[in-house]
Formats: C-alpha cells, structure tokens, sequence
C-alpha cells in the first residue's frame, strides 16, 4: 500500500506500523504451572464479528506450544495466517494479562494512538492487499510480523483519529440498524 505524504492533509504523517505499537512481551506459561490462562488462537476469533468469542482455557503446564503473547485489553490481534480471511480483533478486558498464539501479530499501540483507529485500518482492502504477495507458504500461507509491522500507515493527529474512529462507528451503527 502506497501513501503519498504529499496527497495528506496538514498534520498527518506516514509511517510504518511499527513506529506506533509497542513491543509484546513473550512468557512460557510452563513456568507457572498451576495458573489458569485464557487462550486465543485464531480459532477464537469470529472474522465475520471481528470479535474473539471463544478463548480455550488451560493450565500452564498444558499450555500450547505457541501460547507466548502476553495480551493487554485493547490490543489488536492480526492473524498472519491466511490475511485474507480477515481473522482480526481487539482484546476485551476480561482477557487481559492473558495468551495469545504466535500465529498473530500483536499490535499495542503507543500512547497518543488510537487503538481503533490502527484496527480499522487493518481490516482495509487496501492494507491486506499489501500483505497479499508478501504471503508463503502453500498449506498455510501466512506473512510474518516484520511484514506487518513494516506496512505504512497514515496517521493523522490524535483528534482526527478520534474523529475518523467515530464517524466509521457510526456507520456501522447505522449499518447494524
């Protein structure tokens, strides 16, 4: 995906995805054995809803072998696997200081970001196209996070992200209705 910075208006930059998210930090739930965990794998997330709606749950001496992202309320799950399909979601609060799979790539954005705002970009035509030939893999073609954490985005000032966030939700909400 091409941005111009030039085709922006005042106030906005482009930059890449990485500039804006903090980095995740990985555990080993084998480490705290007799701790129940919540898990999202990419089968925990309706695409059609964008929503995680069925989490597994498991004790850290069972944990999966790719439960290592620790989550927070508010981050972006981004399946590298299949990008097309669109399996994408936000965090809700009853997850956090949970697990995900290293299938996503987690995206925490810094302060002064929207976290909607990054999470309807994501989901654009325009933003998975960019990720299409970028995909290997024939049984399970998937991208890597480099892949996702190099795309640009453009990002305008906090308010205007705010202002953008509300007008799509409203949208939808009319959508919806």
């Amino acid at each position: 995906m091409q941005t111009d910075k030039h085709d922006l208006p005042e106030g906005w930059i482009v930059t890449k995805i990485l500039n804006v998210v903090e980095n995740i930090k990985k555990i080993n739930p084998k480490e705290a054995p007799k701790q129940f965990f919540y898990y999202c794998d990419i089968a925990s997330i309706d695409n059609s809803q964008f929503k995680i709606i069925a989490p597994k749950q498991f004790l850290g001496k069972d944990a999966p072998s790719r439960a290592r992202q620790l989550i927070k309320q508010g981050d972006i799950l981004f399946s590298t696997v299949r990008t097309y399909l669109k399996n994408i979601a936000t965090v809700p609060p009853p997850l956090e200081n949970h697990l995900a799979s290293t299938g996503f790539c987690v995206l925490r954005p810094k302060h002064g970001i929207d976290n909607m705002y990054i999470f309807n970009h994501i989901q654009s035509d325009a933003f998975l196209s960019s990720l299409n030939p970028k995909q290997k893999g024939t049984s399970y073609p998937a991208v890597r996070n480099s892949d996702v954490l190099n795309s640009i985005i453009p990002l305008p000032p906090l308010p205007e992200q705010h202002r953008i966030v509300s007008k799509i939700e409203s949208i939808f909400a009319q959508i919806d209705a």
